[in-house]
């Protein structure tokens, strides 16, 4: 079945998850897979599950960075600038 990860139309196997799509991608960027899999949108924004199955014509962005982490670094800063 085909699916766009990052404008980047890709051919994958029927049953495909959203882990595949992603090595799938990196695999054909001839770029290095992250040790950590990075977060995942579809097409209206929503965060998709690594696990998540795929069907046909599925888009699919790989958000750069971890939303979690500038979450917890702006409460950080908030309760510091509290006192």
């Amino acid at each position: 079945m085909k699916i766009t990860v990052n404008n980047v139309l890709l051919e994958l196997h029927n049953g495909a998850r959203v882990k595949d799509a992603i090595v799938s991608f990196f695999t054909h960027a001839g770029r290095k897979m992250p040790k950590r899999l990075p977060n995942v949108e579809d097409r209206f924004g929503n965060r998709v599950a690594h696990d998540g199955g795929l069907t046909e014509g599925s888009v699919l962005f790989i958000v750069p960075g971890h939303k979690k982490r500038s979450s917890s670094l702006k409460i950080i800063t908030a309760v510091l600038a509290i006192g």
